[in-house]
């Protein structure tokens, strides 16, 4: 049911009633006091009287101290207790409201100037997330400290950064979907088709917020509620319209083959089903028992001593083609490290039988070295043999195990500042 269609159908369900009065309270406050606050006077002084109301509520509610200091995080703490307060705030006023006006059976003319303001208030954001993309702002191209970073000390919230930033074209892309769904909203003919695009849009920014610790997650989950709010009059209507509606004419006229037909479906795409998540798990399974399965070198080696035809190298600097690390990541697969932090990786075979470690260069199939090796103690692994023409004897030293900061971060629900690594 449209905007429109609601003063030609005024009487609401006792549902709908309550639902109506709990989502005007609650995005009424939520945007409150928009648009007066984009008059900065105005806006400074609404956050002053909010911060008051946020402090006092943390320390006699929750008995914490809240900074309310803006730090570019949106899941600080006191971003937790302003939520607490809406919902309270909504869910008092709906209790209310549905006490004292037990009579009135709809509020057609209400919801029409309700789902203007929410549209103009969520067109508003989603063209200022577009226009910080569309130009890149928000996202630039990594700096040369994030380039020289390793990869594994970068936050899942510094990768995102970096992924986005590393491809102007993507960056633009996305803003020009976030501009198209604000501009689409703030017409009454395409406010629909604003919002269904603003959800889409927005699904994605909230799943990337949550997945990467990024701390929007409350201000992005209420923006793609309120566009799921603003499409939600029109569910019926779009039910009806992309699953209900059935075409006008059938490619079979006979009753039989129509049922034979829908039977040929459900087969069809019961073995495409069956048969792509068997392959997915056979996949799986191989990566398992192979590049994922234990290796008895497993780690992070450091070459401590190397000699080549004879020759020590001692580990400078200088030296940029000597070997600094060798990485076991799995059975089959592995990594060397040189003094200038260039990488070339591997595929491994172990016989544990022989003591033999062979390396083959992924990028070079037609490469194949293989080394003796001894592993007196489990810190300790010596290798010799010939590689790329030269023999080499080599030392090495297990690393102390550590963590990667992009494994270990994980997710957390209130960040006071972004976590942007």
């Amino acid at each position: 049911m449209s905007a429109s269609s609601l003063a030609e159908s005024p009487r609401w369900n006792l549902a709908t009633r309550i639902a109506f009065r709990f989502v005007f309270v609650f995005l009424g406050v939520f945007y409150f006091p928009f648009p007066l606050d984009l008059v900065p006077f105005i806006g400074n002084a609404w956050n002053n009287v909010l911060n008051t109301a946020i402090d006092t509520a943390g320390s006699a509610i929750f008995g914490i101290v809240v900074n309310t200091t803006p730090s570019g995080s949106g899941d600080r703490s006191g971003d937790w207790v302003q939520l607490f307060l809406i919902v309270v705030i909504a869910v008092t006023a709906t209790i209310v409201w549905s006490i004292v006006d037990r009579k009135t059976e709809s509020y057609p003319r209400l919801h029409r100037w309700f789902h203007v303001y929410i549209r103009f208030a969520l067109a508003t954001a989603m063209i200022s997330y577009g226009a910080y993309k569309v130009i890149p702002s928000q996202f630039v191209a990594p700096p040369l400290e994030r380039l020289l970073q390793r990869f594994g000390d970068a936050s899942p919230m510094g990768l995102l950064c970096t992924f986005m930033g590393a491809s102007m074209p993507y960056t633009i892309f996305t803003g020009i979907g976030e501009l198209t769904g604000g501009l689409l909203l703030t017409n009454r003919r395409t406010s629909l088709l604003g919002a269904l695009v603003c959800a889409a849009v927005m699904t994605h920014v909230v799943m990337l917020n949550f997945a990467y610790d990024v701390p929007v997650m409350v201000y992005a989950s209420l923006l793609l509620l309120t566009a799921l709010v603003i499409a939600a009059p029109d569910a019926k209507r779009l039910l009806r319209f992309f699953i209900l509606d059935r075409p006008s004419e059938s490619l079979f006229a006979r009753r039989g083959l129509r049922i034979a037909a829908c039977v040929a479906t459900v087969l069809f795409v019961a073995y495409v089903l069956e048969s792509q998540f068997k392959a997915s798990w056979q996949q799986r399974q191989m990566l398992l028992a192979t590049r994922l399965a234990a290796s008895p070198l497993a780690g992070v080696w450091n070459v401590d001593e190397l000699t080549v035809d004879g020759v020590a190298h001692p580990p400078l600097t200088t030296d940029l083609t000597r070997w600094r690390r060798l990485i076991v990541a799995g059975k089959e697969w592995g990594a060397m490290q040189n003094m200038d932090d260039t990488h070339t990786r591997y595929t491994l075979k172990f016989d544990e039988k022989k003591k033999t470690l062979t390396l083959k260069k992924r990028a070079d199939p037609k490469f194949q070295a293989t080394l003796l090796y001894d592993n007196p103690d489990p810190r300790t692994l010596l290798l010799n043999g010939p590689f790329e023409g030269k023999n080499i004897v080599a030392r090495l030293r297990k690393a102390d195990a550590r963590t990667f900061l992009l494994t270990s971060r994980g997710f957390h629900w209130v960040n006071e500042v972004p976590f942007n690594r």
